[in-house]
Order: C-alpha cells, then sequence, then structure tokens
C-alpha cells in the first residue's frame, strides 16, 4: 500500500460547551492508520482574547473498527502539585488575540507570536 497523508486539519468550536477541537484527518493509503485525531480543548473569551486549555487527545479509526477512544495526558501521571504548577506556567493552554473576524474568516495572534488564518 502507499503511505499514509495528512488530509483536512481544521478547528470544531463548540459555543455552548465552550470547546474548540484542532482535528486531523489522515488517510492510511490502505493501512489501518487511517482516521482522525482529535486535540480538544476547553476556551474562553475575555474580549478579542481566547484562552484555550488542552483536555485530552481522541482518536477514531474506523479501518480498525474501533470506536473513538480518549488517550491519557501525559501529564495524568505527575504528582497533583507538579500537574498544578504546570498547568499554571501555561503548559497546557494558550492565549489568541483576534485582529480580524467576519462571516468567513477569522485571523489571530497567539501568545507565542504565531499568525493564524481561519477558514470557515
Amino acid at each position: 500500500g502507499s503511505n499514509p497523508n495528512l488530509g483536512a486539519v481544521y478547528q470544531r468550536l463548540d459555543a455552548s460547551a465552550r470547546t474548540c477541537d484542532n482535528v486531523l484527518e489522515v488517510d492510511g493509503g490502505g493501512s489501518p492508520f487511517s482516521g482522525t485525531a482529535s486535540l480538544g480543548h476547553s476556551y474562553t473569551v475575555r474580549g478579542a482574547t481566547m484562552t484555550i486549555s488542552f483536555t485530552g487527545v481522541t482518536l477514531a479509526s474506523s479501518a480498525l473498527g474501533l470506536p473513538p477512544f480518549k488517550l491519557p495526558s501525559p501529564l495524568d501521571a505527575l504528582p497533583p502539585e507538579v500537574r498544578h504548577a504546570l498547568a499554571g506556567a501555561g503548559v497546557q493552554s494558550g492565549a489568541f488575540d483576534t485582529a480580524f473576524v467576519d462571516g468567513d474568516l477569522r485571523v489571530s495572534r497567539g501568545d507565542r507570536g504565531e499568525l493564524r488564518v481561519f477558514v470557515r
């Protein structure tokens, strides 16, 4: 068979649940590595700033015949005080200032200097 290829990459927002998933689709090229990886986040919005916090990764693969399953965070294995300190240091979160938004486009600048352009 051929090698796996990265397919669509998109963001799925649910305003009522305050969740933001970054979704990656993979075409396995005939291998069992077809499916999606969804990087889950909760979010808050204050003014033009959206802050996201990582909640976990969910994998789904119809080729394997398994239902979607969530992977545990590697940080879950750490003592609670270490997890809390890392969370407070922003290890599992990021913030984005929206510079422009309309019905079709959102442009934001991340707290690490990156520019992000989202098209509906």
